[in-house]
């Protein structure tokens, strides 16, 4: 079990990828979702430059919004630096945003975020592996390719709240269909049929 999760959360150090998402917006019962990042710069000798965007979500089929950029983020030979509330603070993007975060570096470096809800109801959180663009899942080779296919499996609690949200990033330069089906992992059952959204160029749909 380790071994795997150690695997899940691999992140090679490199010039440019993507944070698949981030934000900062209003959740249930006043909770506030926000989004930490760290950046980690593992040479010894060389200073490190970090430019991070935010590529906000957009809705199917329609174009890019506009980037929010940060200043330039200068990092020490083997400095961590902690970017707390990154998307109000460090990328200004403000309240009720979510999408995707890349990153251009003069050198490779590693990352990680955090996305969790804040204060009165801080319950809830998880870590995102900052992905080297290069781990881009590739494309179906035809309608029966079962390979080249994203899976994600989701469990009910049992709690009427409980629900599962799916977020795409499209880390390519063009628009791309995406398929999406709920599917029963005993019957095979699909529900509610395969649904259709395209994906604007860099973008995230949720």
């Amino acid at each position: 079990f380790s071994a795997v999760s150690a695997r899940a959360a691999y992140s090679p150090a490199t010039t440019n990828g993507w944070f698949v998402t981030a934000g900062r917006v209003q959740g249930q019962f006043d909770a506030l979702f926000r989004t930490d990042i760290w950046l980690f710069n593992p040479d010894t000798a060389a200073t490190v430059t970090v430019t991070l965007t935010l590529h906000p979500a957009v809705g199917d089929g329609a174009a890019p919004a506009s980037p929010v950029s940060s200043a330039p983020i200068t990092l020490a030979p083997r400095e961590t630096k902690f970017l707390g509330d990154v998307t109000l603070a460090t990328v200004p993007a403000g309240d009720g945003v979510v999408g995707a975060r890349t990153w251009q570096s003069s050198a490779p470096i590693l990352g990680a975020g955090r996305i969790y809800t804040a204060a009165p109801a801080g319950t809830f959180g998880f870590f995102v592996p900052a992905i080297p663009v290069t781990e881009s899942l590739t494309k179906k080779t035809g309608a029966t390719d079962t390979v080249n296919v994203l899976q994600i499996f989701g469990v009910n609690s049992g709690d009427a709240n409980f629900r599962t949200n799916l977020d795409v990033t499209n880390t390519t330069g063009v628009a791309l269909p995406v398929e999406v089906r709920v599917i029963d992992p005993v019957t095979a059952e699909i529900y509610g049929g395969t649904r259709n959204y395209t994906v604007a160029a860099g973008s995230l749909l949720r």
